[in-house]
């Protein structure tokens, strides 16, 4: 609602007309200038620090250059616009009735610092340039310039105040030099429009909140030198899906990285001796807090034995492109970084199939590979198939044929055999599995005849315990006393 109020205070002081040229001091030897939008500091030295008060009859009177009282009724704080700013926080900054028409700020060679709360509200600056000579930028200096779209930071600045750019929704993207060694706290908190931050190895601490609510933010580096970071540091980043933590870092403040909704997994340096209450806690996608080589049991001393403290897998990925005709198992998903990278594949080619070969040539099964990047494999596979052969009246081999497995053989044509008649295989071909032996069945032929005296038969012979008779070109069989 303040806000709102706020908005309707700044459109009845805006219909005054367009504000050409202003100037004053802001330092002891500093300069300001407001000429086309365009605010301008200069001189050497130190910028003044601005305080925050409340209500307007509590400004200096160096805020009122440039308005005109009588035409306002600043001074009366029995005037509606004035009620609207008593319960709000004002900066005592020279130019906080012209902010509205600062669009652009240019910091010159000289100036060392920007001062506490000194653009706080400036919420149509839309870009900055502050030349190499600042070291330093003051607490709330930034903080609602809404529009605020691109900074260049000197690239002598050591230190980022607190609340130095907070709620800075248009800033889409900032470069910490690797002068910075301390960024405070809520210094980026609720900069919407950041996407990803690398924070320089120079520094060494990020304050509580530093980067809260940055509700778009997708990536994060944090450098090698940072030994802390704060409470609260990326709570509400709810897009946050990367996060590279520094190998100096000694503490993780308690719900540092809270709701990051997306982050799916980060790794926890072994430097790290305490981590605060909370500090993953919300992180719905988080599966994988990875420790550190030798570091497990004591990483997961320190998350109360969290199930999701486990080593980082092995850094090469290991894609097995399946096939229909058979399966491969490794032990590629139990091994970490803390093994040797030595991946073991074990071909099962499905029933009627047989392993041929690896995609890449070899033909070990099983198989060690040897990760040195990421690769992928198939396994390739060959039908079964079987000899089947068939055989004749006198064990003569008649046909050699190879079939594919769960196909059926064809069979040769049977040869005539005087006495005998075919009548048909020993064993079924429809469906070859294995190698198989065909043979073919023959019948004797038969026929009745007049019964004779054995002794008066022409020929005969004693076969398997039978009598055959031969006569002619016929074979009969005796039975008993009869031949037929």
């Amino acid at each position: 609602m303040k806000q709102k109020l706020f908005t309707l205070f700044l459109a009845l002081l805006a219909s005054v007309g367009t504000i050409s040229a202003y100037s004053g001091t802001c330092g002891e030897n500093l300069t300001w200038d407001l000429t086309d939008s365009v605010l301008t500091i200069s001189g050497t030295g130190e910028m003044y620090d601005y305080d925050l008060v409340t209500g307007l009859s509590n400004l200096p009177d160096y805020c009122y250059e440039g308005v005109d009282p009588a035409d306002y009724n600043l001074t009366d704080e029995n005037d509606p616009i004035v009620a609207i700013m008593v319960s709000l926080e004002i900066p005592t900054t020279p130019w906080f009735f012209l902010r509205k028409y600062i669009v652009s700020l240019i910091i010159n060679d000289g100036v060392t610092n920007i001062g506490d709360n000194t653009f706080y509200y400036c919420y149509n600056l839309k870009s900055v340039t502050m030349s190499n000579s600042v070291t330093s930028i003051g607490d709330n200096a930034f903080r609602f310039c809404y529009n605020l779209k691109s900074v260049t930071l000197s690239n002598s600045v050591t230190s980022i105040g607190e609340g130095a750019f907070n709620m800075c929704r248009s800033l889409t993207s900032v470069i910490i030099p690797n002068s910075v060694t301390n960024i405070g706290m809520a210094a980026f908190s609720g900069c919407n429009g950041l996407t990803t931050v690398t924070i320089p190895n120079s520094v060494t601490s990020i304050g509580m909140g530093a980067f809260s609510n940055c509700i778009n933010l997708t990536s994060v580096i944090i450098g090698n030198s940072v030994t802390s970071i704060g409470d609260a540091a990326f709570v509400f980043c709810y897009k946050l899906t990367y996060v590279t933590i520094g190998n100096s870092v000694t503490s993780i403040g308690g719900g540092a990285f809270r709701d990051c909704r997306s982050l799916i997994s980060v790794t926890i340096p072994n430097s790290v001796t305490s981590i605060g209450a909370g500090a993953f806690d919300g992180c719905s996608k988080l599966v994988a807090i990875y420790a550190t080589c030798g570091d497990l049991d004591r990483l997961k001393q320190l998350l109360d034995n969290d199930s999701r403290v486990k080593y980082e897998p092995i850094p090469y990925s290991l894609v097995i492109i399946p096939t229909r005709d058979g399966t491969i198992v490794t032990n590629y998903d139990s091994l970490t970084i803390c093994d040797e990278p030595n991946v073991i594949c074990t071909v099962t080619p499905k029933y009627g199939y047989h392993f041929t070969q690896w995609s890449d040539g070899s033909t070990d099964n099983p198989r060690t590979i040897v990760l040195t990047q990421d690769t992928a494999l198939y396994a390739v596979f060959a039908i079964n198939t079987y000899l089947v052969q068939f055989f004749g009246f006198d064990n003569e081999l008649l046909d050699s044929q190879y079939v594919e497995h769960g196909t059926a053989a064809v069979a040769p044509e049977a040869p005539t055999v005087d006495h005998f008649d075919f009548v048909g295989w020993d064993k079924d071909f429809s469906n070859i599995t294995s190698d198989l032996d065909v043979y073919a069945i023959y019948q004797k032929n038969t026929e009745d005849v007049e019964n004779v005296g054995i002794d008066a038969l022409p020929h005969k012979i004693m076969i398997e315990g039978q009598i055959l008779i031969l006569r002619g070109d016929k074979t009969y069989t005796l039975q008993g006393q009869e031949v037929k």
